[in-house]
């Protein structure tokens, strides 16, 4: 007003502007469809507006080009890290925008070897070694997963992961809900840990801390305890990614990569045959072991192969079955089907 830019009455019609325009939008938000039940919620946490069609099974003479002598040898029963790496292998041939990349995945085959000979079999266009940088393996996850692909990951060790979690949390698994599905993150990535070596590696390999992976919305989490549950689910993880645009973390467990028995040495009850193409556990499904009415224990991973010694021993010495379930998915758990497997058992574990 003093530098005559505006009159009093100017300046009152600008507010009385400002408050209809206010006002307008205020009634026009309140008419607008709102998220009434948590099922609209969980929607647009997982929407996608993809339409890929899952492509069809290799054939026989392409799986036999593939994997040459070893091919004979898959019909035998083999150990969890044998039957990761067939599997990794027949996927890759079936899907052909997979990469597999992490640190050491490629000409090593990682630490455990689970990725052994792949780059030989697919070349380092899609299997190779990435940075020691966990933020960057995601984060290279994330790019290839925006431009078409179906990236595999491996971060070394679970308590690495630590490093770069906020690029799930923050990135990958929530870029579906800020779009309405116009974007998705696929991505199926594979973390060896939970408890496994005496003495080795202090804070840096054994944090196995799984609670960050739970909270995290619309992410689904696997953790196989064998190694025919570890095939059928990363068949399911894959799937979920190229049809779903899904986030999967898959927790592999180290301790039991090369275990072959289970209650004494040399029982061999801990080698499975490699699982039919087909064959895959949706989510959700749990396993159960035994009827008993006495004792339920409910577990995953690690904790499916110690409970069943420890079920044995129970049985043996106070003469009362009992029940164990392996949870398998941990982010996907159908409470009323677990209800229902444990039933009118006296204790639950």
């Amino acid at each position: 007003i003093e530098n005559n830019c505006l009159s009093s009455e100017e300046i009152v019609r600008l507010y009385e502007s400002i408050r209809h325009q206010v006002n307008h939008v205020f009634d026009a938000t309140t008419l607008r469809p709102k998220l009434e039940s948590s099922e609209d919620v969980i929607e647009s946490i997982i929407a996608n507006q993809s339409s890929r069609k899952i492509p069809k099974q290799p054939s026989a003479k392409a799986r036999k080009n593939l994997f040459g002598k070893e091919f004979n040898r898959m019909d035998r029963s083999h150990h969890m890290a044998k039957l990761i790496n067939y599997t990794l292998s027949d996927l890759m041939l079936r899907y052909e925008n997979t990469l597999i990349f992490g640190e050491d995945v490629a000409q090593k085959g990682g630490v455990y070897h689970v990725t052994a000979d792949l780059y030989k079999q697919f070349g380092v266009r899609r299997v190779f070694n990435s940075p020691l940088d966990e933020t960057s393996i995601i984060g290279f996850g994330i790019g290839f997963g925006q431009n078409g692909f179906i990236p595999i990951p491996e971060i070394q060790f679970l308590a690495y992961f630590h490093n770069a979690e906020d690029q799930l949390r923050g990135e990958a698994a929530t870029l579906p809900f800020f779009s309405k599905g116009q974007f998705t993150n696929p991505m199926v990535l594979r973390v060896p840990g939970l408890a496994y070596q005496k003495g080795f590696g202090g804070h840096f390999h054994n944090d196995n801390s799984l609670t960050v992976l739970r909270d995290i919305p619309g992410l689904i989490l696997a953790v196989p305890s064998n190694g025919a549950d570890a095939s059928r689910m990363l068949r399911t993880a894959i799937r979920e990614a190229y049809e779903n645009g899904r986030v999967v973390v898959f927790i592999e467990p180290i301790a039991l990569y090369m275990a072959k028995d289970l209650y004494e040495p040399k029982d061999g009850k801990w080698v499975f045959q490699y699982p039919d193409l087909d064959e895959e556990i949706p989510l959700g499904k749990i396993s159960e072991y035994g009827n008993g009415k006495t004792l339920t224990i409910i577990t995953y991973g690690n904790g499916l192969y110690l409970s069943l010694q420890a079920k044995k021993e129970i049985e043996k010495k106070l003469k009362k079955k009992i029940k164990v379930i392996d949870l398998r998915w941990l982010s996907d758990i159908n409470i009323q089907k677990l209800l229902n497997a444990i039933g009118t058992c006296e204790n639950v574990l």
